[in-house]
């Protein structure tokens, strides 16, 4: 934590050196860092529930009549 604390303390030092224009600069960058790691983790994500849904038969869809027709055991 202290750590995260000091980077964040020298970053706005530095920041503060700048230009507004900079400044800007650096905003923009930040930003396209934290899309890009929105993206990265939105496509694990996706790729984990494609590949759960691949190990996971989906589940039946059966009629009433089909049930019926069913053993006991398998109903319940």
């Amino acid at each position: 934590m202290t750590q995260t604390l000091d980077i964040e303390k020298i970053l706005l030092e530095n920041l503060r050196m700048l230009s507004t224009d900079k400044q800007q600069e650096v905003l923009d960058f930040v930003q396209y860092q934290v899309h890009k790691l929105q993206q990265t983790q939105d496509l694990s994500k996706e790729s984990y529930e494609y590949s759960s849904s691949l190990t996971q038969p989906p589940p039946l869809k059966l009629f009433f009549t089909e049930i019926a027709k069913l053993p006991i055991a398998i109903k319940y």
